[in-house]
């Protein structure tokens, strides 16, 4: 098997950035069944109008949760580059006989 780099992965689209993987008892785990079954337990309450209200959104908040998501993960990869910068920017302070950092 062929390892990629990061830098690869990232321009070809090959990183894994969703629930691929969830332990078995996990909060996640738990919390996504209790979802489904209380969307079960609602949907059979509505009639079909409803329902397809219910599902309307049901899809709005699935884009608000997408774009929130990618949003955030942007914002951790800034940040993630600021403190890489800052610990480039501080590094002469490591040495020792340099007199900044």
């Amino acid at each position: 098997m062929v390892m990629q780099t990061i830098l690869t992965a990232i321009a070809e689209g090959n990183l894994r950035r969703g629930m691929e993987r969830m332990e078995h008892n996990s909060e996640l785990k738990n919390a996504l069944n209790r979802v489904c079954r209380l969307e079960k337990e609602l949907s059979a309450t509505l009639n079909d109008t409803e329902k397809e209200l219910l599902e309307k959104l049901d899809d709005s908040q699935s884009e608000v949760n997408q774009s929130d998501s990618q949003q955030s993960f942007i914002n951790g990869f800034r940040l993630g580059a600021l403190v890489i910068m800052e610990v480039f920017a501080g590094r002469d302070g490591l040495v020792l006989g340099n007199e900044e950092g």
